[in-house]
C-alpha cells in the first residue's frame, strides 16, 4: 500500500497536526466499544425463527441482516440527508451479505466473536458527511446527537501511519418505518416480491429462511419499528476528495485475504435499482437471466414499498 501511504502523507502535511489533534479530541467522552445489532433496544433476537438448531444460524442471521438493511436503506438515507441539510452528504449502499460473510470467515475480523457473529456489523446502514473545518465537525456531531442516541465514536486522526482518516460514529437508528413497511408479510405483494428476489440469489434455501425470520418477527410483535446500529463517517474534505476517491479501490484489494473474499467484495452493488415506469409484471420472475431477473424483482420491491408508504 505504498501508493496509499504517499497520498495520505501529502494530505496529513497539508492538514497539519494541530487540526488532526482537534478532530481526534471530538471522540473523547463517548463509548469506544463497538456496538452489536443484538444489543438491547436494537434488532430483536432472530434465534427462534432462523434455523439455529440446524447449524446454519450464522449464515442465515447474516442474510436476514443484509435483507433488512437493504430494505431499510432508502428511508434511512432520506432521513439522514434531511437532518444533515446544509452539509455535503454521501448516502452509501447498505452493507451486503458478501462482505459480512468475508468477516465471518476471517479469524482477525468476526471469526472469534460471540454468536451470532454477524451482529458485530454495526455499519449495515451508513452515510458519509464531508466537512471543511473542526467547527463543522462539532456542529455535525451535535446535529446527530440531537436526533439519535450515540453508541460509539472512533477517530482515526491520531494514527501514526499515514492513512484515510475520519470520525466514525455509530448510533441507534430508530426508523419512522416498521419492519412490515419495508419487508412486507408472507401474503402481501411486498413480501412476495422479496420472496421472488430470494429465489434469484445463490443458496436460495438459506435466503428463504432468512426472509421468513423477518416476516415472522414482523408478525410476532405488533408494528415493531426498525431499530438498528448505523454509522456516519464525518470526513475532512481533503481525506475524501484527494484520499478516499483515489485509494479505496486499492484498499478493497489489499484487505481481501483470499481470491474468494475479493470476488465477494467486488460483486456487490453491481445492479442499480431503478423504479419501473410501467405496471408491475410478475412474468419477470420467469426471466431466464438471473441477474436481469434479480434487478427487475428489486424494482418491483421498491415499487410495492412506495405504494404501501404513500
Amino acid at each position: 500500500m505504498v501508493g496509499n501511504a504517499a497520498i495520505y502523507e501529502r494530505i496529513d502535511a497539508a492538514v497539519g497536526p494541530s487540526t488532526r489533534a482537534r478532530l481526534h479530541a471530538l471522540g473523547a467522552g463517548y463509548p469506544a466499544a463497538r456496538p452489536r445489532q443484538d444489543a438491547d433496544g436494537l434488532l430483536p433476537a432472530l434465534g427462534p425463527f432462523v434455523r439455529e438448531s440446524r447449524g446454519e444460524y450464522e449464515i442465515e442471521y447474516a442474510m436476514a441482516l443484509a435483507l433488512l438493511a437493504r430494505a431499510a436503506n432508502p428511508t434511512f438515507s432520506e432521513e439522514l440527508v434531511a437532518i444533515f441539510d446544509g452539509f455535503d452528504t454521501f448516502p452509501a449502499p447498505s452493507k451486503a451479505f458478501g462482505r459480512m460473510r468475508n468477516k465471518l470467515e476471517s479469524a482477525t475480523e468476526h471469526g472469534g466473536c460471540e454468536t451470532p457473529r454477524a451482529a458485530e456489523n454495526a455499519d449495515v446502514l451508513r452515510l458519509g458527511v464531508v466537512l471543511d473545518t473542526p467547527e463543522d465537525f462539532e456542529e455535525a456531531l451535535a446535529v446527530l446527537r440531537r436526533s439519535y442516541a450515540i453508541l460509539r465514536v472512533k477517530s482515526s486522526h491520531d494514527a501514526v501511519a499515514p492513512s484515510y482518516r475520519s470520525l466514525l460514529v455509530n448510533f441507534r437508528y430508530a426508523s419512522t418505518r416498521t419492519l412490515a413497511d419495508v419487508v412486507g408479510s408472507h401474503d402481501d405483494d411486498l413480501g412476495r416480491a422479496w420472496k421472488d428476489h430470494c429465489e434469484t440469489l445463490p443458496e436460495p434455501r438459506h435466503w428463504r429462511y432468512a426472509l421468513n425470520s423477518l416476516h415472522r418477527l414482523a408478525a410476532s410483535r405488533p408494528a415493531p419499528a426498525i431499530a438498528l446500529a448505523a454509522e456516519v463517517q464525518f470526513v475532512l474534505r481533503p481525506y475524501y476528495a484527494e484520499g478516499r476517491t483515489r485509494s479505496h479501490l486499492l484498499f478493497k484489494i489489499a484487505r481481501a485475504a483470499t481470491p474468494g473474499e475479493m470476488v465477494r467484495d467486488f460483486s456487490q452493488g453491481l445492479e442499480p435499482i431503478r423504479l419501473p415506469s410501467g405496471p408491475i409484471d410478475h412474468r419477470s420472475s420467469r426471466d431466464p437471466q438471473p441477474r436481469t431477473q434479480s434487478r427487475r424483482l428489486l424494482e418491483q420491491i421498491h415499487n410495492f414499498r412506495a405504494r404501501a408508504l404513500d
